[in-house]
């Protein structure tokens, strides 16, 4: 099991989404991963959008990751903050989500990632589903993504730019260990 302590990584994100049951990866117009769940996104990286930009010049962010939230005090406990890492836009004005710039992912510990991609897929899971995780029905267990995986080496200032090469599909009853023995099984 992965130190739990330790700064969140990119690669993180990808291992743990992926890592979710019933997940699948799709890739956007702009070839960015887009993790979701019965066919509802919960986790995506975001194209360069205007409404993300560095307030000094006119460039965009390029690493930008959007999470879902399961309400808007949700939303607003982890934006308001302004130290935290989390932000939003005028463009996410009554979404349920949040953002994340892959350059402060080290901000957060892979604890609190994990926390928060449980939480994102939970908010687009069906009811079945999440009952079946608030149950602590435990899914059966698949090994965490390899290291080999193509998104081991992305870095922060790339991270859109470079998904996966190829489709992951997971079976249905795939799951990541850290994931359910926190929230899941134990919850």
């Amino acid at each position: 099991m992965a130190d739990m302590n330790r700064r969140a990584r990119v690669q993180d994100v990808h291992e743990l989404a992926a890592g979710m049951p019933h997940v699948t990866l799709k890739f956007g117009a702009g070839h960015n991963p887009v993790y979701q769940i019965g066919r509802e996104s919960f986790l995506f990286f975001r194209n360069p959008r205007p409404d993300a930009a560095d307030p000094q010049g006119p460039a965009r962010y390029h690493d930008v990751m959007v999470f879902w939230v399961p309400s808007e005090a949700d939303k607003q406990a982890l934006v308001q903050d302004q130290g935290s890492p989390f932000f939003t836009t005028a463009h996410f004005e009554g979404h349920p989500s949040v953002l994340l710039r892959a350059s402060r992912m080290d901000e957060l510990t892979r604890q609190e990632l994990v926390e928060l991609i449980q939480d994102a897929w939970l908010s687009r899971a069906s009811t079945r589903r999440a009952k079946e995780c608030a149950q602590g029905q435990r899914m059966a267990e698949r090994p965490s993504v390899s290291h080999s995986a193509p998104w081991h080496d992305v870095s922060a200032a790339d991270c859109d730019r470079s998904p996966p090469t190829r489709p992951l599909t997971r079976e249905p009853e795939s799951t990541h260990p850290d994931l359910w023995q926190t929230h899941c099984v134990q919850g």
